[in-house]
């Protein structure tokens, strides 16, 4: 890398969140933290006036699993690059994350040398699986005691319940309003519900989406 890169950490541990910092302290890296912040609210308050290039997510807060921000973050700022920083061995959270548009997910206990890579890695557009991670990608997690939601159905679902009509998700997914329609009565179906409130109830009880 020869021109230096922005990131922007998502942490709500003050140790960790100091470890980062120190980490990118040194020049010869190019690459250093221009802003953190430690709740996803306060992160989009500070994206309107920081342009970061990467955001570094850890994917569960102390009062939010952050699986959804991923793509809303592609949606407002299509430009900046998400790495997930995570200590969950959860398959299907960390499938979420990955379906929602996450530009890489590692360990929260990275080698440097790895990271490196990996920040090289997400600049040149590639997507970055770590090496410490429990097996998720390519591979449907299901459960017999809750519904499983497809990709196109998951991103569906977390834009309608960020406020979006059913137009809107439409545009934003470039797809039609019947298929977007045709994705909600298939949830809906899976849940047994006939609204976007009740599935959310529902949702939320399974952690389907969080």
């Amino acid at each position: 890398m020869t021109n230096p890169v922005e990131l922007f950490l998502v942490e709500d541990q003050p140790v960790y969140t100091k470890g980062i910092k120190n980490l990118f302290a040194r020049k010869k890296d190019h690459v250093y933290v221009g802003g953190t912040a430690k709740t996803i609210d306060e992160t989009w308050e500070k994206l309107k006036s920081l342009c970061p290039d990467i955001i570094l997510l850890d994917l569960i807060l102390e009062n939010e699993i952050s699986t959804t921000f991923c793509l809303e973050v592609k949606s407002k700022y299509p430009g900046i690059k998400v790495i997930v920083l995570t200590g969950s061995k959860d398959s299907s959270l960390l499938q979420q994350v990955w379906w929602n548009g996450a530009d890489a997910i590692i360990s929260k206990l990275f080698d440097k040398s790895e990271f490196i890579e990996t920040i090289k890695s997400v600049i040149d557009g590639k997507r970055i699986i770590g090496s410490r991670l429990p097996p998720f990608h390519d591979k449907q997690i299901k459960s017999s005691n809750k519904p499983f939601l497809t990709k196109r159905e998951n991103q569906v679902m977390v834009l309608l319940m960020g406020g979006y009509i059913r137009k809107e998700v439409a545009e934003k997914l470039n797809i039609s309003n019947n298929t977007v329609s045709k994705h909600c009565d298939n949830v809906y179906g899976k849940f047994g519900v006939d609204s976007l409130a009740s599935f959310m109830c529902e949702a939320k009880k399974l952690n389907i989406i969080s």
